[in-house]
């Protein structure tokens, strides 16, 4: 053995400080990467494994009413052919012990045959006073099988706890920013139940293809088809969503494999500043002790040698914080990740998937780096002869060497400045760092700021406090007795006596076609009735709208962006845009994501018939989060060929009472304040762990770039000591410098992370609905830029340590 690497275990113990560092820095990049994307990858494989033997659906498809056979014939006709299966739906209120108010359960009949169902705790529903829940509802409000819950104002009794493979995320509507696991589940009952407990079904139909591995794009043209083939036999398509276009079904997987890029990210930087920090630290060694080496290279020994030696400490160091890091990240960290994603997402139950290329990313490639790294660092300083260690040449002269001070500045300014100007390599490095910490500080202190900011501005762009969606349009304003006799024929319409002379359904085709039957009860000017009685007051208070789904575009991303656009009256009280002589207007957001200006057409198209509409926009209104376009309803009749009285929903500040056969949906101010609430909650614990993982990378960081200046001016400060300079004033010449160093990194760095955070959100948020920019509020950037003072107090106050514990001797020595 060479007798170099008995020195190893004194120089590890006697630079304790400096490897018990690195050791901190890679410890943490590899556990926390390595058990987050071991949790991710598994929690994927899991999904996959479940969605082959669920049956799920390629698309489905929702029409107005329920779809006559024969469109559903012309369906399974259409190309290579497909299975139709009908998966209606009904929300309905839900009460409990422990549940919030205001709580849906969208209930679906127990699928036995589509996008069926695992089970987790108990069994599917047999009797018409059973219900089975979400998982991840019941756990947020400790709902266990055997419970008694209130559904639609009946008691049923909890049989089962599962989930349901088309719905990984509670999305209330596919066009959502955030799932919903406070207010929103799904559930399964039998067919009696639901007959029961639905007040109006949503007709919705699960499509899966003979050709099960159709490319998207093939895929999309045969929904195309199969929405003409509906709407040819008489059957009006409010809806069609292809699985990948589907966010409750999709929406966990891709922000799982999302958060994996984000990992993957991660550790690269993380692994990338450690190495080159070991090449700084190794590279402070080498200067330390040039004559030592000088006297070995003098004495015979090869580079190679003196080369391996160095890189022993940082392999070491390297090696036992990946041993390390894998226990703690396969254990402790994946647990936690795992339990994270678990509770967010209804996936099926968690078990550990080996990933053989995560143990390469996070641990044989970082090694790997390191050792590159340390190797390349190590022989650019190592190429100099015995001759120039001896005399101590080995440290590169640059331009800041001959950099002339104004004499005016003062001995300790100038002094302080010198100091900065030696050590400028190294205070460029940490800068990266602090910058790299203040951008998981940002993260983890701003984003929750942010989707409450983003909560705001949806507020600001919520018309009324009750906006209601239609299927048809339904007049309101009847009189008692118009109101008995709509009932009446609803009552007719359901009826299911076999004995009648027409069938249900040649019932409702008459009664819903205007045309057809002019003197119906429930029509009035081609529109049913309402059922219910209004007030007058609240009458006037109600306005009518148009809507309808357009996409458009996105600017980020290869995908379209689906926009609602709204025909609304000119003096409109609730929606505060100037739609008046034929103006139109654009959302913000709408025109910051897709690149839309004022005044130049851009190009919208209906998904279902492929029609284009080009549309020149007279204003940007709103706030970013407002992704909507405005125009009058008669602009709006004209655009797309509807009859100038047509509407499909109400706005109104006062609650209507409607024939619930004909509401598609309600929304208020609260429910969109929900997203803030259930984003905190599922988000909370992943914030504060990137937090309390940034404060240590943090400290770390800044002790082991700031070390090898007080590491480097020893001998310098042992001069001054011998000099009668006392330790506080030796700590204000090199401390002061590292502090200004630091507090300028950490302003200066605030710019830098903001443009990064908002290119990331960018990017990120041109896969997903909606706008959510970057927004942070002064008072939290000067909290991230406090939490790098703070810690580095910590960092300074042991350096004032260091420096009280230079020895005299240093001096002393020859250095010749």
């Amino acid at each position: 053995m060479s007798p170099l690497y008995k020195r190893l275990p004194r120089e590890l113990r006697h630079n304790i400080g400096k490897y018990l560092g690195l050791f901190v820095l890679l410890t943490m990049a590899i556990s926390v990467v390595s058990g987050s994307l071991v949790a991710a990858r598994s929690i994927q494989a899991n999904v996959a494994d479940a969605r082959s033997h669920a049956s799920v659906e390629n698309f489905s498809f929702t029409t107005q009413f329920e779809a006559p056979d024969d469109a559903l014939d012309a369906v399974r006709e259409v190309g290579d052919g497909c299975s139709v299966y009908k998966d209606y739906w009904s929300d309905v209120s839900i009460e409990g012990s422990g549940v919030e108010a205001d709580s849906s359960a969208r209930l679906f009949v127990n699928r036995d045959e589509v996008n069926k169902a695992i089970y987790f705790e108990g069994s599917a529903p047999q009797k018409d006073d059973q219900i089975a829940l979400d998982k991840c509802f019941a756990n947020s409000h400790g709902i266990s099988v055997g419970d008694k819950i209130t559904v639609a104002g009946q008691e049923l009794s909890v049989t089962g706890i599962m989930v349901l493979s088309d719905y990984e995320a509670l999305m209330v509507k596919n066009s959502d920013l955030a799932y919903n696991t406070h207010t929103f589940t799904v559930a399964q009952v039998t067919q009696g139940a639901f007959d029961r407990l639905a007040p109006s079904v949503n007709y919705r139909y699960s499509v899966i293809l003979n050709d099960r591995d159709m490319s998207l794009v093939d895929r999309t043209s045969y929904e195309k088809d199969v929405a003409k083939a509906l709407s040819e036999h008489g059957a009006t398509v409010e809806d069609l969503v292809d699985w990948d276009s589907n966010k409750a079904a999709t929406y966990a997987d891709d922000d799982i494999q999302g958060d994996q890029g984000a990992y993957v990210t991660m550790s690269f930087l993380l692994v990338l500043i450690s190495a080159f920090v070991f090449v700084v630290l190794t590279d402070a060694a080498i200067e330390q002790e040039s004559t030592v080496i000088g006297t070995l290279l003098a004495s015979g020994y090869r580079k190679g040698e003196i080369m391996r030696h160095y890189l022993a400490a940082p392999l070491v160091v390297g090696i036992l914080g990946a041993v390390v890091g894998n226990v703690l990240g396969y254990t402790v960290v994946m647990r936690k990740v795992a339990f994270l994603y678990c509770r967010s997402y209804s996936v099926p139950p968690f078990q550990v998937v080996f990933q053989p290329w995560v143990f390469v990313w996070t641990t044989v490639l970082p090694l790997v780096l390191l050792v590159l790294i340390t190797l390349l660092g190590a022989l650019r300083k190592l190429n100099h002869t015995p001759l120039a260690f001896l005399r101590q040449e080995i440290a590169s002269k640059s331009f800041r060497s001959s950099i002339v001070l104004p004499e005016r500045w003062g001995f300790t300014t100038r002094f302080r400045t010198r100091v900065i100007l030696r050590n400028a390599s190294h205070f460029a490095i940490l800068f990266v760092g602090i910058a790299l910490s203040s951008l998981l500080l940002m993260f983890g202190l701003c984003f929750m700021p942010m989707i409450d900011h983003y909560v705001d501005q949806m507020q600001q762009i919520s018309p009324a406090e009750h906006t209601y969606t239609l299927k048809a349009p339904l007049e309101i304003d009847v009189t008692g007795e118009e109101a008995a006799s709509a009932e009446s024929a609803d009552r007719l319409m359901d009826c299911k006596d076999p004995q009648s002379e027409l069938a249900p359904q040649e019932l409702r085709d008459l009664l819903v076609s205007a045309s057809a039957i002019t003197n119906d009860p429930r029509v009035v000017a081609g529109h049913p009735l309402n059922t219910k009685v209004n007030s007058h007051e609240t009458i006037d208070d109600a306005e009518k709208f148009c809507a309808t789904s357009l996409t458009v575009p996105r600017l980020e991303s290869d995908e379209s962006e689906e926009v609602t656009v709204y025909g609304v009256e000119p003096h409109s009280k609730y929606w505060k845009v100037d739609v008046s002589g034929g103006k139109i207007a654009v959302g913000a957001g709408l025109a910051q994501k897709c690149g839309i200006e004022a005044g130049r057409q851009c190009t919208f198209t209906d998904k279902f018939t492929g029609d284009t509409y080009l549309l020149a926009p007279d204003d940007v209104v709103g706030n970013e989060a407002d992704m909507n376009v405005y125009m009058s309803r008669s602009t709006y009749a004209e655009v797309f060929g509807t009859d100038p009285d047509w509407f499909c929903g109400y706005v109104s500040d006062k609650p209507l009472d409607l024939n619930e056969r004909y509401v598609v949906s309600e929304v208020t101010p609260e429910q969109v304040s929900a997203v803030a609430s259930q984003t905190s909650d599922s988000l909370g614990d992943s914030l504060s762990m990137m937090l309390w993982a940034a404060i240590p990378i943090t400290i770390t960081l800044i002790y082991l770039l700031t070390k090898t200046v007080i590491d480097r001016s020893a001998r310098y400060i042992s001069y001054m000591k011998a000099f009668g300079y006392r330790y506080g004033e030796i700590a204000s010449l090199y401390v002061r410098p590292i502090t200004v160093t630091v507090a300028a990194s950490a302003m200066l760095s605030i710019p830098v992370v903001l443009l990064t955070v908002g290119r990331i959100m960018k990017v990120t948020m041109s896969q997903y609905a909606g706008n959510l920019a970057i927004w942070a509020p002064p008072s939290l950037l000067l909290e991230v830029v406090g939490i790098v003072m703070l810690t580095y107090l910590v960092v300074a106050a042991i350096h004032v340590i260091k420096i009280k514990r230079v020895s005299l001797v240093e001096a002393m020595k020859v250095k010749e």
